[in-house]
């Protein structure tokens, strides 16, 4: 059986919320619920079940709250200099991939045709699969 969880005070869970909403407007983002219980110690569900009113705030506030925009042009700069790494970089391995399935094709044509040469030198006897009623499997 596992031990209730020694649970702070409404005052330090409203100092955790202060500090929180404070980090995400300097930060440019929408505080969390998460961020408070971390903050707290505690799991987002603890958090929910204990103070189901500071949760329904933090929730209120991220509705409210405009979405996150990025106001500094180098870093949207930066920001699309990775998505056409990452395009680029896309592009180099589905090249890739196609190189490697048709060499695993050619290689399986080569494998066929050299198992039937093979098996033609070593004089292997086919069973009529006429006779069997069903295809003869190879080892």
């Amino acid at each position: 059986m596992t031990r209730a969880p020694d649970l702070p005070t409404p005052a330090a869970v409203h100092e955790a919320m202060t500090a929180v909403i404070t980090e995400a407007d300097t930060a440019g983002r929408r505080p969390s619920v998460l961020a408070v219980a971390r903050r707290l110690g505690l799991t987002n569900t603890t958090f929910r079940r204990n103070y189901p009113d500071a949760s329904a705030e933090i929730g209120a506030l991220r509705h409210t709250r405009p979405e996150p925009t990025h106001s500094n042009d180098d870093s949207v700069s930066a920001l699309r200099h990775r998505i056409a790494e990452l395009r680029q970089d896309n592009l180099t391995l589905t090249t890739h991939l196609e190189l490697a399935i048709a060499n695993i094709q050619r290689l399986t044509l080569d494998n066929h045709r050299l198992r039937q040469e093979l098996e033609a030198l070593g004089g292997v006897a086919k069973l009529d699969e006429r006779r069997t009623g069903r295809p003869q499997r190879r080892s």
